[in-house]
This record gives structure tokens, C-alpha cells and sequence, in this order.
């Protein structure tokens, strides 16, 4: 006379089925969620060259004498009132307008793709 036991768990077949899926998503996942990353790091270089590009155009506008404001230190230089809470990092604070602008847009100046991320991560803080 046979006995019907319950199984309990599951077979060596089905673990390797669940590990497998496990896998293919995760080959899927983790590229994309390393792209999101770097476009969220270049959506703050972007807004942080906004700012300090606001920063220049807003001392320029503001300058009464024949001051020249090339770049952020020249700007809080003229007008101590312009210094953001956060502070830039060094290489923010010297651009000029024109790679401001590419950095916001996008866009080369002579070989340098301001677009990339090979690029941006320099002026990322």
C-alpha cells in the first residue's frame, strides 16, 4: 500500500528557474539604473552652471563701473550679496560664460563635448 506524502519545498529545477529570471532582470536593471544616475549627476551640473551663470549676469547687469566679470569669482568679487548657500566647486567658479552655456546646452566648445559625462563629472560636487 502506498503512502501519499505532501511534498514540501521546492525542486532543484524550479530554484535554478527562479535564479535565472533573477538574473536576466538584474542584467537588465543595473545598466539602467547606472544611466539614471548619471543623468540625474548631469541635471546638477547643469543646474548648478545655471546658477552661477545667473550669478555673472545678474553682477554685469548690476556693475556701475567698467568692471569685467569673465566668471563666478569675479561676480561675488563685485558683489559679496551673490554667494550662493552652496558654494561651487573650483572649476564652476572659473568657467566662463560661454562654457557655462555649453554646459547647460549641451553643446561643444572646439573638442569638448559638454554633454558627456567623461566630461561634466569634473565639475560635479
Amino acid at each position: 500500500m502506498k503512502t501519499n506524502k505532501k511534498r514540501k519545498g521546492f525542486t532543484l529545477v524550479e530554484l535554478i528557474a527562479v535564479i535565472a529570471i533573477l538574473g536576466v532582470l538584474a542584467a537588465i536593471l543595473v545598466p539602467n539604473i547606472t544611466k539614471m544616475t548619471e543623468k540625474s549627476k548631469i541635471a546638477k551640473v547643469k543646474a548648478d552652471a545655471k546658477i552661477v551663470l545667473n550669478i555673472i549676469q545678474t553682477a554685469k547687469a548690476q556693475a556701475t563701473d567698467d568692471t569685467k566679470i569673465t566668471c563666478y569669482t569675479d561676480a561675488v568679487t563685485a558683489d559679496s550679496t551673490l554667494i550662493p548657500s552652496k558654494e561651487p566647486n573650483d572649476l564652476m567658479k572659473a568657467a566662463t560664460v560661454d562654457k557655462l552655456q555649453a554646459i547647460i546646452d549641451g553643446t561643444k566648445i572646439g573638442a569638448v563635448d559638454y554633454s558627456t559625462w567623461a566630461v561634466l563629472k569634473d565639475f560635479y560636487n
